[in-house]
């Protein structure tokens, strides 16, 4: 059962599409999600993957399903990945911005559950 010890999260300010993956981090080259529906576990682990990290990500809870915008991680899963993983997500931010035009771009919001 998922729950003691994991972190929520949930992505927000995707306004224009969905947050992108890397095809070459050390060229700077990005590429669009392309999976729809957007599942937020999906592209966590799809996004771990592709910057070197293993992290897998799920879409439950206590029993419960998350919406589509929000997924639990193992805190310590989580302890170990997140500066390399959160720097990456910093630098895919940019590049939306960059690629989209305007001042949004995707935010992870990140919380402690349990």
């Amino acid at each position: 059962e998922i729950g003691a010890g994991y972190v929520v999260m949930s992505i927000r300010k995707c306004e224009r599409g969905p947050p992108l993956v890397p095809v070459d981090l050390e060229e700077d080259r990005w590429g669009r999600w392309p999976e729809e529906p957007f599942s937020l576990p999906a592209f966590l682990r799809y996004f771990a993957q592709c910057v070197g990290l293993h992290m897998e990500a799920y879409d439950r809870m206590y029993g419960q399903q998350l919406v589509p915008y929000q997924a639990a991680v193992s805190a310590a899963v989580w302890g170990e990945v997140r500066a390399h993983f959160l720097e990456c997500f910093r630098l895919q931010r940019s590049a939306y911005r960059r690629l989209n035009g305007g001042a949004a771009a995707p935010v992870l919001k990140i919380g402690v559950e349990g």
